[in-house]
């Protein structure tokens, strides 16, 4: 067994137990075990994600899954593991089986109190490019995130809640060059938030964060990018209401301060944040609509990262056995990049910019044959492109998948 998947199973072994010692078993307890498996084969019209020089192929793809949940009387714990494996019938190469390893614990101590855990670890091979919104590159990527909570009831009306969280990524060969846009970091995080429900059909929401992420030192020789530190303060406010039984809308709104520091300079910058939803719920289906800001670390060059995202989704049941799924998504990211350029004569500063934006549309539809034996088609499109000074990672492509999917739960429901 190599290395990495050493780390990687004891590192789950470890969170398996973490996970697992703070819920409380009793006579109540049920524990169910489900394990499954998706088979679905996809055609991909640009499997290396180029603006010239498409390359099609055939991607058979087996993912099995196992999952424990213990629920008791007092909450419930989920522990998951799964396997993800492509493989690609001409380009060889992008053949990967990523890992993953899930927890979820929900625990009420006392009619007022409750306390939580989640989080995951993951090991992606090939990472795909489009997740961060920029770069051409596939590095492998470890990525640990962990994040607990409590939970206080003050009144039957409003509650007041405390988290603190934690991710690691860590890029392959990015500690010679960057990773295609990405440099290992480690974040820390913690937020208090505050939830009134001013009435049966409204609610607020008020919360406080602060994050500070640590991106690591890249590069050799003449060319070289110094480690550098982000800290980020945000606060925001919140309106939810249900105007019908038919009809929500929910609205956020603050500010987020970031600052960067690195050997070289010390940046300081204040950005929205906030969103709007709009949800219309039908008999046998739903439409939702929605816009968010952001203002956050970029996980690239541990730059200033501005995003937009708008998002429209419908979800119907079309039969007892028949659901479909649309969704429709505009995405636009802006990286404002400080790098340092190391000579014999000294560093010097280089300013850079990325401005990208990604569209994706996206059709499902799901059938039941059995109890417990499902099959699906689906169809992607999705189109990217850049307009800044650094023209990145542009390209289009189609996916189309047809797929089975088993599950077999062993315990009570």
């Amino acid at each position: 067994m190599c290395p990495r998947n050493v780390y990687f199973l004891g590192s789950a072994l470890i969170v398996l137990l973490a996970a697992l010692g703070p819920f409380t078993v009793s006579a109540q307890t049920h524990m169910r075990v489900t394990p499954s498996i998706r088979v679905s084969q996809e055609y991909e019209s640009n499997v290396l994600y180029r603006k010239n020089n498409e390359q099609s192929d055939l991607i058979t793809r087996v993912v099995p899954k196992l999952r424990l949940d213990l629920e008791g009387d007092r909450g419930h714990a989920r522990v998951w593991g799964r396997l993800d494996s492509r493989m690609y019938q001409d380009v060889t190469d992008l053949d990967a089986v990523d890992q993953f390893f899930g927890w979820d614990v929900d625990q009420r101590l006392s009619p007022r109190f409750s306390v939580y855990s989640e989080g995951r670890l993951a090991y992606l091979e090939h990472l795909d490019p489009v997740e961060e919104g920029f770069g051409d590159g596939r590095p492998d990527q470890r990525r640990l995130q962990a994040q607990a909570g409590l939970r206080y009831a003050l009144t039957p009306a409003s509650s007041l809640s405390a988290s603190f969280g934690y991710l690691e990524l860590d890029f392959s060969f990015a500690d010679i060059e960057p990773a295609n846009g990405r440099r290992d970091s480690e974040s820390r995080w913690g937020a208090l938030s505050y939830v009134r429900n001013l009435s049966p059909r409204d609610q607020i929401l008020a919360s406080l964060s602060y994050q500070e992420t640590d991106f690591s030192s890249v590069g050799s020789g003449l060319v070289g990018l110094a480690s550098e530190t982000d800290e980020t303060l945000a606060g925001s406010i919140g309106w939810s209401r249900a105007w019908s039984p038919a009809w929500t809308t929910r609205f956020t709104a603050g500010l987020r301060r970031l600052e960067s520091e690195t050997e070289a300079a010390d940046d300081r910058t204040l950005g929205l944040v906030g969103g709007v939803e709009l949800t219309r719920t039908f008999e046998r289906g739903s439409l939702s609509l929605s816009y968010e800001r952001e203002s956050r670390p970029s996980s690239g060059l541990g730059s200033t990262l501005d995003t937009d995202n708008f998002e429209a989704s419908y979800r119907a049941q079309l039969s007892e056995r028949l659901s479909l799924k649309i969704l429709g998504e505009y995405d636009h990211y802006r990286s404002a990049t400080e790098s340092r350029l190391e000579t014999p004569l000294g560093s010097i500063t280089i300013d850079d910019e990325i401005d990208t934006t990604t569209l994706t549309a996206s059709v499902r539809l799901d059938w039941r044959i059995r109890k417990r034996l499902f099959t699906f088609v689906s169809y992607r499109y999705r189109d990217q492109s850049s307009d800044g000074v650094r023209p990145v990672g542009e390209y289009y492509s189609h996916r189309v998948m047809l797929g089975f999917q088993y599950a077999y739960p062993i315990g009570p429901n």
